[in-house]
């Protein structure tokens, strides 16, 4: 089991992390930091140590945020104590509040007014860890943001990273919100194909790694292959295969041990693909390009 999890991991950094796809991310980064003033003036070239740390500065924001699965409702009874029922009407909590401690394991227990003793839920330690422990830019409450219609009239106008950067802030990465915000943003983005709109962020992992595990690349996949970005959308394909083992093109990539780049796309097409037109038409462009790049460097020489 761990040595499809670590390629699984490798060929996802691959196509996050690519060389290409870091100089634009930190060409984006550096450009959204700078100020008006700044913007108005010639670039200047900075000294080694400090390009270095600007690459460990955009390194650090480009860190993906973790696709994990829902988190289990906590349902843990301690002790039942009936002989203080009634004694208060408010319900109480005890946290420890010792420094140093991650919030996930800091012990946060509640007493009930009908004097059960159990361990806080998932809303209830959220809110506490916020009051003990807060974290910047995170509020006690949901923002209206994302409620449903607030949350799609942004996905409307297109704020993705707007969207998807403050639910990494306001949840954690298994909250039953995030998922459902985070998932909405990669159903949104898929259906108007503005991959672009993720490319130079950290985003855009999650977000490839969700269309993998739902079998909906077929958009991305051409995306990548229209912007000629080869390299990418073979990545695309591999992982796709790792993630789904049983898949008609893992099977058959592994059958006819096919490695080349346009023949992985065009057997993708052939037994996966669910939009087997549009494909078909990138893969053909692609081949057209390719045609006509080698008559010219022919003509060259």
């Amino acid at each position: 089991m761990a040595a499809p999890v670590k390629m699984l991991r490798l060929a996802l950094r691959s196509i996050l992390y690519r060389k290409d796809l870091l100089r634009a991310s930190q060409y984006c980064t550096a450009s959204n930091e700078r100020s008006q003033d700044q913007k108005d003036t010639l670039p200047v070239f900075m000294q080694d140590e400090l390009q270095e740390q600007a690459a460990n500065r955009i390194k650090y924001r480009l860190q993906m945020p973790p696709f994990m699965k829902v988190r289990q409702p906590v349902n843990q009874v301690l002790s039942k104590n009936p002989e203080l029922e009634g004694l208060e009407e408010n319900k109480y909590i005890f946290t420890d509040i010792t420094f140093g401690v991650k919030n996930r394991q800091r012990i946060i227990v509640v007493r009930d007014p009908d004097g059960t003793l159990r361990k806080a839920e998932w809303e209830e330690r959220d809110r506490i860890n916020q009051i003990y422990s807060p974290i910047e830019g995170r509020q006690l409450h949901m923002p209206p943001m994302f409620q449903e219609a607030a949350l799609e009239r942004l996905l409307r106008e297109e704020k993705y990273v707007y969207v998807l950067d403050r639910a990494c802030v306001q949840f954690e990465p298994d909250s039953p919100d995030y998922i459902r915000v985070t998932h909405r943003t990669y159903e949104a983005i898929d259906s108007k194909h503005r991959y672009h709109e993720l490319r130079s962020s950290r985003h855009f992992g999650p977000m490839t790694f969700y269309l993998v595990w739902y079998k909906k690349i077929d958009y991305l996949l051409i995306d990548m292959i229209n912007r000629e970005m080869l390299s990418d959308a073979q990545d695309l394909v591999k992982l796709y295969c790792i993630v789904n083992p049983d898949s008609a093109v893992a099977q058959e990539l592994a059958k006819e041990q096919i490695t080349d780049t346009i023949s992985m796309f065009k057997t993708f097409c052939a037994v996966e693909s669910a939009h087997k037109g549009q494909l078909e038409l990138a893969i053909q462009g692609l081949e057209e390009k390719q045609r006509s790049g080698t008559s010219q460097a022919s003509l060259r020489t």
